[in-house]
């Protein structure tokens, strides 16, 4: 899956790109970063229970076409949402949230609506973190 994202970002020239279902580790994110050295940055939010089988969400960054030397990262929700700010144009941010929903029709969607409760919550609490893009999985069926 990684070499082909990293074919991605070369071919269609992707700034940033969401990953849902990223099953990373630290450890696996430093591989990649180094075997992608030149193209690839990445900021991943891990599932704490199973973070190489299930869930997880990355952010990854084209090196090559972004400012990447000053990402900042907010986890929401461990596995399950991912803020990244950058700088973009000038002075400029852009603020992007990368989401892997629970899945509604595996549970009595309590799951789900626990997990859009907290980003609402989270963005009542800190506003100024309010993305501009939003990529991901809703998992709405």
């Amino acid at each position: 899956k990684w070499g082909h994202i990293n074919q991605l970002l070369r071919t269609s020239r992707t700034g940033i790109l969401v990953v849902s279902e990223a099953h990373l580790t630290e450890r696996r994110s430093e591989e990649l970063e180094n075997l992608f050295a030149h193209r690839m940055k990445i900021r991943f939010t891990a599932n704490p229970d199973n973070p190489t089988g299930k869930g997880g969400v990355a952010i990854v960054i084209n090196k090559q076409l972004t400012n990447w030397q000053n990402i900042q990262t907010k986890e929401i929700v461990p596995g399950r949402a991912l803020l990244l700010r950058t700088k973009w144009h000038d002075d400029k941010n852009i603020t992007i949230l990368g989401v892997y929903a629970p899945n509604v029709s595996s549970s009595d969607s309590s799951e789900s609506a626990s997990f859009f409760t907290a980003l609402h919550d989270f963005f009542t609490v800190h506003p100024e973190w309010h993305p501009d893009y939003l990529g991901g999985d809703l998992n709405f069926v």
